[in-house]
């Protein structure tokens, strides 16, 4: 594979900005391929496709402990017809974070929002596992999915932690290759002790 990147950064003070376009040619990728004889699927090589796309992303980072970051990233991925393998690659995607971070003197916060939006995209997939001719259109939906993370740093030693995943409880209409495999909503608390710390808070 060979892969061509431009990139340009702005930086100033606490805010940051990078844009970057890149091509990537990919050679005699490996994929799964029906063969008649064997009345089973094989290893076999593809011909050479196409990666191409540009990735946009804007943060900031400020004295007070408030940081966030956005990220949005266009992606074309060129398969020729005919080959066993159809691109599903979503073209628009766009990530963002916010957090809070502040330490005090045997006390410190974390709180960060996570969140991924991957946009729906229109693609062909095979109507036979016997003919890389016969194709249907088809269009996976766009989702979106959040993070929530809060953690207390308590004397340096001790961390507890409550994180919600897939926030709004995003479920898929149904389940498929190209969709994320989250049940809904899920909850979690951690308890993390650091001895050391907490021996040496105790001798100063």
């Amino acid at each position: 594979s060979h892969n061509f990147s431009l990139s340009a950064e702005y930086l100033k003070r606490y805010y940051n900005l990078t844009v970057t376009g890149f091509h990537n040619i990919v050679n005699n990728r490996i994929t799964t391929a029906w063969n008649q004889e064997l009345a089973g699927q094989v290893y076999t090589n593809m011909a050479r496709l196409w990666i191409t796309g540009a990735d946009v992303s804007a943060s900031m980072k400020l004295p007070c402990g408030v940081s966030a970051k956005v990220s949005y990233a266009y992606t074309y991925e060129h398969i020729q017809k005919g080959q066993p393998l159809l691109s599903s690659t979503r073209p628009h995607t766009l990530t963002a974070r916010i957090a809070y971070d502040k330490n005090w003197k045997h006390y410190g916060l974390s709180v960060s929002l996570n969140g991924r939006f991957l946009s729906a995209v229109t693609t062909e997939e095979y109507t036979s596992s016997t003919s890389y001719q016969d194709t249907q259109e088809i269009t996976y939906p766009g989702y979106t999915i959040w993070k929530l993370n809060a953690t207390q740093h308590i004397l340096q030693g001790i961390d507890l932690s409550l994180i919600v995943d897939n926030l709004f409880n995003y479920r898929p209409s149904y389940y498929y290759s190209n969709s994320p495999v989250t049940t809904g909503t899920t909850f979690y608390v951690s308890l993390a002790l650091s001895i050391n710390d907490l021996v040496n808070l105790k001798n100063k």
